[in-house]
């Protein structure tokens, strides 16, 4: 029996939940193949049952300081480590668990250690100090790792030039559309209290931070608005009371009376559903894998994409796809008006998932090394 430890504590929202939902739901509908495997999820968020092969461990967010809940969290990990003998650590969190002698894997979900941590990136001095800190852990956890999971090469060309984290360590796993095509609504009810209009409807699931350029889509609406057309509405994802960057972006849409819908989605469900009628924006300047473009493709929707490297590895093959220049708003009001007043050219919808590989899973990957690294710790 291998034991495989699922770390992911601090998965708790937004595109971490959307990892570990994910790696979660690839582990469920593995069972039948990784017969021999106890996954063990350790985790901060609430909703995900144990099954078969699957137990899951939910940790409380209580207070105190960030000392104090690390040190109770270390000492529920030590007792699952002795009490199921764990042969390996998946870490969903982009770093290390520090103080354990198990051979560990990271998924990495992260970028920023490549960039400069300025107010283009972060909008508070804390943040950026904060992230300053957490790139110097993701690469040293990265080059002390057993193998790093990285959705495309250009992460792993990028962390070797700029971090000196060693290529070899490095495993390319493109997360496969069939995730989210298992996920195809079948039915035309709503849990979503969002109104539907006959208008053109685009979406930007993201999470309010400069990076994530939100700027774009509103000097795109500035040009749209000066030139009369107002037959489409953008819904944002973001929280308009947390953070100077979504109050910004709040404010600026309520001076200037833009067609900008803030809506919280209950959740996947409805948020896939929204790609079957909306198409999607996404302007971001630094993700890993960008989830929301598997995730609309994988439900057939279209999508007008930054023309950045993470953007193609992910939708270079789908034909629902535009690219542009993300510092051009006049480039992203270009090919709004042409969806707004022509509609949605014809494309081939597939949303089957990609085609037959050869290559073997993520999660094949993770089993053959830790069955690898058991097989070490034997001898």
């Amino acid at each position: 029996m291998i034991t495989i430890l699922v770390y992911a504590v601090a998965n708790r929202s937004s595109g971490g939940l959307s990892v570990l939902s994910d790696y979660y739901e690839e582990i469920l509908n593995s069972k039948d193949r990784f017969k021999s495997v106890r996954w063990i999820i350790l985790t901060g968020a609430e909703g995900f049952k144990s099954s078969q092969n699957v137990k899951v461990i939910e940790v409380k967010h209580g207070g105190g300081n960030l000392i104090k809940r690390y040190i109770k969290v270390k000492r529920l990990v030590d007792s699952i480590i002795k009490k199921y003998h764990v042969n390996m650590i998946l870490s969903l969190q982009n770093t290390r668990l520090y103080g354990f002698n198990i051979p560990y894997i990271i998924s990495l979900h992260n970028v920023l250690p490549l960039y400069r941590c300025d107010s283009e990136v972060l909008d508070s001095i804390k943040l950026r100090v904060k992230q300053r800190v957490l790139n110097r852990l993701i690469i040293s956890s990265l080059k002390r790792a057993w193998a790093v999971l990285v959705p495309s090469g250009w992460i792993k060309e990028a962390y070797a030039e700029k971090c000196g984290v060693p290529r070899e360590k490095f495993i390319e796993c493109k997360l496969s559309k069939k995730v989210y095509g298992l996920k195809i609504i079948k039915d035309d009810t709503s849990t979503s209290n969002l109104k539907e209009e006959a208008i053109t409807g685009f979406i930007y699931p993201a999470t309010a931070f400069p990076y994530k350029n939100h700027k774009v889509i509103l000097d795109a609406c500035e040009i749209l608005k000066k030139e009369g057309i107002k037959n489409f509405n953008i819904v944002m994802t973001i929280d308009v009371k947390q953070g100077k960057t979504s109050r910004a972006i709040y404010k600026k849409v309520k001076e200037k009376k833009f067609p900008v819908i803030f809506y919280k989605y209950e959740n996947r469900d409805d948020l896939f559903r929204a790609y079957t009628n909306k198409v999607l924006i996404f302007p971001s300047k630094i993700e890993t894998d960008a989830l929301p473009l598997l995730e609309s493709s994988g439900m057939g929707g279209y999508s007008i994409v930054a023309d950045l490297p993470y953007a193609h590895a992910a939708l270079d093959n789908y034909e629902g796809t535009e690219f542009f220049d993300p510092d051009n708003p006049k480039d992203l009001a270009t090919r709004m008006r042409k969806v707004i007043c022509n509609g949605i050219p014809a494309y081939k919808k597939d949303n089957s998932g990609d085609k037959d590989s050869n290559e073997l899973s993520r999660l094949e990957q993770i089993v053959r090394m830790a069955e690898a690294s058991k097989r070490v710790r034997m001898h």
